[in-house]
């Protein structure tokens, strides 16, 4: 691994343990419902956004490598 990598590990470790180590914004009740049903978010989180967009990236660069390793 090159430097640059290493350092976008660690930043984005370094992110994901600064946000669980927030504290709880308490409350304890939910933020919608009665009158209005359940709040809409979605479940997964934005997980089948982030993994369709993989995929097209992905597929995108496979793409042109076949496009440039055929001439």
């Amino acid at each position: 691994m090159n430097m640059k990598s290493k350092i976008l590990t660690l930043l984005l470790v370094a992110i994901s343990v600064a946000t669980f180590a927030l504290p709880d914004p308490g409350g304890g009740e939910f933020p919608c419902g009665g009158e209005f049903g359940p709040c809409p978010i979605p479940i997964d989180g934005g997980v089948g956004i982030l993994l369709a967009s993989g995929i097209a990236l992905g597929g995108a660069k496979w793409l042109k490598e076949k496009r440039t390793n055929r001439g």
